[in-house]
């Protein structure tokens, strides 16, 4: 494990189901607490949901320019491009297309994100999948990845952040108050393209 990425899970929130703090210390296994906690926020999720399929059937839609633009390039966009090119094509296009849906979505709700932060998160959110690991997580590998990008980049000091972006992705009922824009619009973008 990349030594900052340890050193900075003890420096991040350690209770926040979902964060690297809370992966560290409980190795992705649930308490019984948490399992109920996710499922009233998976249910209450789906009913926000139900109610925005009612609101498009009776005619009440958003307008959005849903064109994502081009990605950023940088050393740290290069650098993480050439770290996610070990992926299979199938989760290269599922990287890129959480790219495209989550800036797509972000812009329709009017929230601005660190475009390379956020490029470099979604093309790297899954690289831990290549490998599979009894008993770790496999954000925890696609957490390390990113991390060592921004560290033989141009922008070491959001390394920390994009392994908390990445790690939280997963965690249902994110906010951006609590997890920030990237991992929120993340996630967002992810489950758009499964």
């Amino acid at each position: 494990m990349d030594v900052s990425y340890r050193q900075a899970v003890h420096a991040l929130a350690p209770a926040r189901l979902g964060g690297p703090g809370w992966l560290a210390r409980s190795g992705g296994r649930l308490t019984s607490a948490e399992r109920r906690r996710l499922v009233a926020t998976v249910l209450g999720a789906q009913a926000r949901g139900l109610l925005g399929r009612l609101r498009l059937a009776t005619g009440h839609r958003g307008r959005a320019d849903l064109d994502p633009g081009d990605p950023p390039t940088s050393r740290l966009t290069r650098t993480a491009e050439e770290a996610a090119a070990v992926q299979s094509a199938a989760l290269l296009g599922h990287a890129r297309r959480t790219w495209g849906f989550g800036r797509a979505l972000a812009g329709h709700d009017g929230v601005a994100l660190d475009d390379e932060l956020f490029y470099v998160g979604c093309l790297l959110h899954d690289v831990g999948l290549m490998e599979v690991v009894a008993g770790e997580d496999f954000t925890r590998r696609s957490a390390e990845a990113a991390t060592t990008a921004a560290m033989a980049s141009d922008r070491p000091e959001v390394g920390d952040r994009l392994g908390d972006v990445i790690v939280a992705h997963t965690t249902p009922g994110l906010t951006i108050e609590r997890d920030g824009a990237e991992a929120v619009y993340l996630q967002a973008g992810a489950t758009c393209d499964l």
